[in-house]
């Protein structure tokens, strides 16, 4: 995200806040139970009609590195059906 900022006049007066996204995101919107804006990586919802929404993030570290180790995160959470509890499991 800094490359893309960096790289086009119109957003300079975002640049110094690229750093401070992660910070002003989970300040601002209290529904984010997790970020991680500079991970990679593929996310599985799962819905249970009578229980629960599980997802289940996958993390996929080095990505852009030329030889890419294979490691993988994994960080999940839950919230059961009518909370608004967000579980980390």
């Amino acid at each position: 995200m800094q490359n893309l900022v960096d790289s086009n006049a119109l957003f300079g007066s975002l640049a110094d806040l690229v750093p401070l996204f992660d910070t002003i995101l989970e300040a601002g919107s209290r529904e984010y139970a997790y970020v991680n804006s500079k991970g990679n990586g593929v996310s599985i919802v799962e819905v249970s009609s009578n229980h629960e929404i599980r997802v289940t993030f996958l993390q996929v570290d080095g990505v852009t590195a030329k030889d890419w180790n294979g490691k993988t995160t994994k960080v999940a959470f839950s919230t059961a059906i009518n909370s608004n509890k967000i579980v980390t499991l």
